[in-house]
């Protein structure tokens, strides 16, 4: 995926989907490329671990973290992304910066109460 709001996306699906809406969504997302589709899946496992999407030289050298924003009924209304050159998306970059996002998130829920 080339956002990380496609992940973030497709996580929810995965959560909460059925599997016709979860592959739709996939198909959407990176059309019939198989490798796309298995990179796909793969970066869906990782932020549902982590809680936050990453997608790193994604276009031009720039990386992007991203998180879903929840209303209390824990719909899913939106998302988070900080974007910026991927020289400075090292491992503790990513780490610390989404668990600062998933922290602002909570907070912007917190404001939908």
């Amino acid at each position: 995926s080339r956002s990380p709001l496609g992940v973030l996306y497709v996580s929810l699906l995965a959560k909460n989907g059925t599997r016709k809406e979860m592959a739709d969504a996939v198909e959407r997302i990176v059309g019939r490329d198989l490798a796309g589709g298995i990179s796909l899946r793969r970066n869906v496992r990782q932020c549902k671990k982590d809680g936050y999407a990453v997608c790193q030289d994604s276009e031009d050298g720039i990386s992007s973290i991203g998180v879903k924003i929840l209303d209390p009924a824990e719909r899913f209304i939106g998302g988070l992304v900080l974007s910026g050159p991927s020289l400075r998306y090292t491992k503790d970059n990513i780490s610390k910066w989404g668990k600062l996002l998933l922290e602002e998130a909570e907070k912007i829920k917190i404001g939908f109460e």
